[in-house]
């Protein structure tokens, strides 16, 4: 996954290209502040919603108490290279949608409930196709890190 600046410049570089198909994929498509490219010839008829299924999935995590620790640190701890992951979006009362590379979402599920604290903390990847809400708070992908006495406090609110 490319950062926003990163993905401008590819789109601009290959937008206007005959004999290359550009799709970006991961999160909330056009909007996303980070996305993957999807390349194929124009001749394959491949659309902008299969490169997505195939080329990004998307996690939902519910009932997650993560108020000491941001998300790029807890995907960080689990083994999740943040190259593998878009953008992560919190919605209030529904959970957080996470997108990431197809290659590491099993790893995200069975590790993350492992990782988060809460009871009932659910885990999952939708279904292909799936998308991104268009409400939320998008969290920034960088690694903070936090002193432990503010994490204990943190934890006990």
């Amino acid at each position: 996954f490319l950062d926003t600046k990163e993905a401008g410049m590819v789109e601009e570089r290959l937008q206007n290209r005959a004999d290359v198909a550009c799709f970006r994929v991961g999160g909330r498509g056009a909007a996303s502040s980070r996305a993957r490219f999807v390349f194929t010839n124009p001749d394959f008829g491949v659309d902008s919603v299969a490169a997505e299924a195939e080329h990004c999935a998307i996690v939902l995590v519910k009932n997650a108490k993560t108020n000491s620790d941001p998300w790029p640190n807890i995907l960080s701890r689990i083994g999740v290279d943040l190259d593998d992951v878009g953008d992560v979006v919190v919605v209030e009362g529904e959970g957080c949608y996470i997108a990431v590379s197809p290659a590491v979402s099993k790893q995200c599920v069975r590790l993350l409930p492992k990782e988060i604290m809460g009871s009932g903390v659910l885990v999952f990847e939708l279904e292909a196709g799936a998308t991104f809400p268009n409400e939320g708070e998008l969290q920034d992908m960088d690694i903070q890190r936090l002193d432990k006495r503010q994490q204990k406090a943190a934890r006990r609110k």
